[in-house]
């Protein structure tokens, strides 16, 4: 009986060690797990809101081109060869910025800050000819970090692209107006989007 008990020993002390290293070792896992997953949780979370803000601004763009074939664009309250220089002054005031060259062009910026929201050219009979606008629906939410690549997969190849220093802009039909993609071509993001009409702009200098 006691050769038994003596035999059986070293098989008790090899069950405990083997259960004693399987526990330090689930430990060692659990360990590295809880610190590397607030890293996992941050790099998943930026990469959604990425996502998410790429697709508010696409949703963006996509509804300035279709408000853009009535000389609009959303939630600005003007038209393209419809609306007069001093009508906007009566509604919006003194631009902040004012190009009193061959373009004539003008920015409001947001909340008087120096991020710009919107461009206005000013053109025949102090009707506007463009408006142009720098951020989203929201009036402080930039376009600027949403990539060309989804532009033209959303809207198709544009009709016509003309390169203006560090920029380029696309042009696509919208009825009697033209809806303008301005696009960083170093970053191949999008800066602003506007819509146009020809008829109205007697400017010589584009901006």
């Amino acid at each position: 009986m006691l050769k038994r008990v003596f035999a059986l020993i070293p098989i008790i002390f090899l069950c405990t060690f083997l259960v004693a290293c399987s526990a330090s070792k689930k430990e060692a896992v659990t360990t590295e797990t809880a610190a590397s997953t607030p890293t996992e949780n941050k790099k998943e979370q930026r990469a959604i809101q990425k996502k998410q803000l790429q697709q508010k601004q696409l949703a963006y763009v996509k509804n300035a081109y279709e408000t853009a074939k009535l000389g609009q664009l959303p939630e600005i309250p003007f038209t393209v060869g419809t609306t007069t220089y001093a009508t906007v002054k009566n509604d919006w005031g003194e631009p902040d910025l004012a190009f009193r060259n061959t373009a004539n062009f003008v920015q409001y910026r947001v909340a008087k800050k120096e991020q710009i929201a919107t461009g206005l050219g000013v053109g025949l009979y102090q009707k506007l000819y463009e408006i142009r606008s720098y951020v989203l629906d929201d009036t402080k939410t930039k376009i600027e970090s949403l990539p060309s690549k989804l532009v033209e997969k959303e809207l198709g190849k544009p009709a016509q692209k003309d390169f203006l220093g560090p920029h380029q802009v696309w042009y696509y039909a919208a009825n009697q107006y033209t809806f303008k993609v301005t696009i960083q071509t170093k970053e191949k993001t999008v800066r602003s989007v506007a819509v146009y009409i020809k008829t109205f702009d007697d400017s010589k200098t584009m901006q």
